[in-house]
């Protein structure tokens, strides 16, 4: 197995780096890692879990409607 690590890469807040194992020419296994803590996670500490598809889409200008699918599919798995 190989593995690949890219980054810093540059965003709008914060470096993003991504771990890449190969094995075969595929990827087996992939991480990303931010240093960045911004706290927005605390915002939803002791809210209803139906809470987060009306604020985690305001948390970021640029990525919304990423953070509402993500939001969605979290609580469809609950």
């Amino acid at each position: 197995m190989t593995r690949r690590i890219l980054g810093p890469l540059g965003r709008v807040e914060g470096d993003l780096t991504l771990t890449l194992d190969l094995q075969d020419g595929k990827v087996a296994a992939a991480e990303a890692t931010s240093g960045l803590f911004r706290g927005f996670e605390r915002i939803l500490v002791g809210r209803q879990a139906m809470d987060a598809l009306a604020i985690v889409p305001r948390i970021c200008g640029i990525c919304s409607v990423s953070q509402s699918v993500a939001a969605a599919r979290a609580l469809a798995q609950l």
